[in-house]
């Protein structure tokens, strides 16, 4: 449910409790992980996981991106989008740490712990040769 042009659950500048997703603020008050109590679409952001099949193919393809503001619109039009505070800021993106190492435990339940152990090996890869 959308309220003022965001998500029911965003708490804003200046609430008591503290700005920002009321669930995940309520998930680290119980000490529990943010993602056991968010529905999937939340813990998901900002990636997007697509599953494409080429025509005349069996073979499905997953496809993990970046989550648009578009992707948020039931028309297409990011003018009824609703407002995610961090898929279209470049700084988002900027951690030292991967976010797939930062976020293991939530890309573990979505994606499976083998298809996991697989991307961070390939990371490891990327980023030893980029040292």
């Amino acid at each position: 449910r959308v309220i003022d042009g965001a998500c029911i659950f965003l708490n804003r500048a200046g609430f008591a409790g503290g700005a920002g997703c009321a669930l995940h603020l309520g998930a680290l008050d119980h000490e529990d992980a943010p993602h056991e109590w968010k529905p999937l679409v939340c813990w998901q952001v900002p990636f997007q996981l697509d599953r494409v099949t080429e025509p005349g193919s069996s073979v499905e393809v997953s496809i993990l991106r970046r989550k648009r503001r578009v992707d948020f619109s039931s028309t297409g039009d990011e003018a009824d989008a609703v407002a995610w505070i961090c898929t279209e800021d470049p700084a988002a993106y900027g951690e030292v740490t991967p976010v797939l190492l930062r976020q293991r435990e939530e890309f573990e339940d979505w994606l499976g712990t083998d298809v996991v152990e697989h991307l961070a090996e390939r990371l490891s890869s990327t980023t030893a040769g980029n040292a």
